[in-house]
């Protein structure tokens, strides 16, 4: 048997059975060919060899209680009964072509001449029969396919992708996408089949997907023959950059307030968290907009309400946890002298005259 040694499937294919050698004053040949049914399926016969006794008998893939169920076969029988001498049949005489049709990928199909239905034997012009011995054939039947460009990693927030490809066998013409279910937990949508556009697959991404590698299933498909192959791919959402400031001569310090007159009661209970919006406003991201909270309070040694020191450090973050850090202070102290309650009555109200005393007695009040 002589068959291609690659075929894609969907695909069609001729096997040729022709005679190998040692073929020489013949009168009848029979033999069967099978194959799997679920791997190919019969076709067209065409060539068959017609000499002597005339054409032979064939019967292409008709069930047979013989056969085991799932295998076809194309029986062959030929006969010359009038012949005298018998049929000499050169090397490489070709006794019939058939055509198939491939159905799956991934698998060798096996081609074989065997005794399911008909014998394989041989007789000749004495009708003494004879020994055929059958070499088979093996089909790698291929999947459709499609080479596969990388696909690069996109940042948060980002609502598509492009999925690249460079080449196709097969002619695939759709193609669906499977998500796992973390990817659709992640508000990633499967994809059913549809129509395979030219390069490249645009790939629609979660908007509210955190950072992370999410997988699918690519599955293309020729829609005439229904042949298929899948790939694993995979959607990367990253952001390794940290923040960094808009403007690097303008950081957290620009914030710091000194010299604040407060009291050191007033200036404990000062909400820090206000100043989170102002310090994220001062960096930038990457892939976006970033987020600052505070992280932590630091009063200072010895604080009191002549002076005091308070220290915030706020975390600047963006979307996948890439993070700066950064400080504000804010110092100060009682600087008022003391005041009047009453801008009205002043030291003056506690003034006393013509008091009845002797200098001696006035002298000693304390």
């Amino acid at each position: 048997i002589d068959a291609p040694a690659n075929v894609t499937c969907g695909e069609m294919f001729t096997a040729t059975i022709e005679v190998g050698s040692g073929f020489a004053d013949l009168a009848s040949l029979q033999y069967s060919l099978n194959w799997d049914t679920s791997e190919l399926m019969y076709a067209s016969h065409a060539n068959l060899l017609s000499i002597g006794g005339g054409a032979p008998l064939v019967a292409p893939g008709v069930t047979n209680p013989m056969t085991p169920p799932g295998i076809g076969y194309f029986s062959y029988t030929w006969a010359d009964p009038t012949g005298t001498d018998g049929e000499d049949w050169n090397d490489g005489t070709v006794l019939v072509e058939i055509t198939f049709k491939v159905l799956k990928n991934d698998v060798a199909a096996q081609l074989s001449l065997t005794g399911d239905p008909l014998a394989l034997e041989v007789s000749n012009y004495a009708f003494c029969s004879g020994t055929v011995s059958a070499q088979p054939a093996s089909v790698n039947l291929e999947a459709v396919t499609i080479d596969l460009e990388p696909i690069a990693p996109v940042c948060p927030g980002t609502t598509s992708v492009d999925l690249g490809y460079t080449a196709t066998s097969g002619s695939p013409d759709e193609y669906s996408i499977d998500f796992d279910s973390d990817a659709e937990a992640e508000g990633f949508a499967d994809v059913d089949f549809t129509a395979l556009p030219s390069s490249p697959i645009e790939i629609s991404v979660s908007e509210t997907a955190s950072c992370g590698t999410y997988n699918a299933v690519l599955t293309i498909r020729n829609s005439t023959t229904g042949c298929e192959n899948s790939y694993n791919i995979a959607v990367t959402i990253e952001d390794t950059q940290a923040p960094n400031l808009i403007n690097s001569n303008v950081d957290c310090s620009s914030l710091n307030k000194s010299n604040l007159n407060q009291c050191l009661a007033v200036a404990a209970i000062f909400d820090a968290t206000t100043l989170e919006g102002t310090v994220a406003a001062l960096y930038q991201d990457n892939c976006g907009s970033v987020s600052a909270s505070l992280t932590g309070t630091a009063a200072g040694n010895g604080n009191s309400d002549c002076s005091w020191t308070f220290t915030y450090t706020f975390e600047i973050t963006d979307k996948c946890d890439n993070s700066v850090t950064c400080m504000v202070e804010y110092s100060g102290g009682d600087k008022e002298a003391p005041a009047l309650v009453n801008v009205n009555v002043d030291c003056s109200s506690l003034n006393e005259s013509n008091l009845n005393q002797c200098l001696a007695v006035a002298a000693a009040f304390d």
